[in-house]
């Protein structure tokens, strides 16, 4: 009998936790907790902000490599007397320029390599993105050569080419002018002849605060 009243006392005080050790356990737990969602949450943050700057670089290159493209193929056909090369300069809400530019070039490529088809009216140009402090840069173009350029051209197709335009920059030498000074502006009505050079200097940013800056000189009317 002794010896099993003493069996009960040992089972009875001698197990389990006390409650110090349970709120000391759940406290070291969460800790543990805190500490491992903060590591992820910095991790996931620096991934997204990494997928976000190869985003505007990867715009980046597109816009630079689809207008040294399209430029190279602007001309100022003969037997198209509406064919223009207009570059209109713009103002930007952050002090820079958005400049737009319209020209008589090749639109839609054959499967071929190099070959090109179908003249078109080229427009790049920016709206304003809508609940963004940025811009949307548009390319578009339109298979309606016989008449004036229009923005508004229900036969143009447009394509959004980046939200995250902050500015751009065009400037204008012409052939035979070395020493000249680059154009903020370009209308072929009054100089009977495309550019030489067309200079181009956009900023792109996000809403993460990614910032890509990208300048080109491009020759024009080089591909026909």
């Amino acid at each position: 009998m002794k010896s099993r009243r003493r069996y009960r006392r040992i089972a009875a005080g001698g197990s389990g936790f006390t409650l110090i050790e349970l709120l000391v356990s759940s406290a070291i737990l969460a800790l543990m907790v805190s500490i491992v969602y903060g590591t992820f949450s910095r991790a996931t943050a620096a991934t997204d902000k990494a997928e976000k700057f190869i985003d505007i670089n990867h715009a980046a290159r597109f816009i630079v490599d689809r207008m040294m493209d399209d430029l190279a193929s602007a001309s100022l056909p003969a037997n198209n007397t509406k064919a223009v090369f207009l570059g209109e300069p713009g103002a930007s809400e952050e002090g820079g320029r958005l400049d737009k530019i319209t020209f008589y070039g090749y639109g839609r490529r054959l499967i071929m390599p190099g070959a090109a088809s179908d003249q078109a009216i080229v427009s790049w140009y920016a709206v304003r993105t809508p609940d963004k402090k940025a811009y949307t840069l548009i390319r578009s173009e339109s298979f309606n050569v016989t008449g004036e350029p229009k923005e508004d051209d229900p036969s143009a197709a447009a394509f959004a080419v980046t939200e995250n335009l902050v500015s751009m920059e065009i400037g204008y030498k012409t052939a035979g002018q070395p020493d000249a000074e680059w154009g903020e502006a370009f209308d072929s009505k009054e100089s009977k002849t495309v550019p030489d050079v067309v200079s181009v200097k956009f900023t792109l940013r996000d809403e993460g605060g990614n910032e890509v800056i990208r300048s080109a000189l491009m020759p024009v009317g080089e591909k026909l």
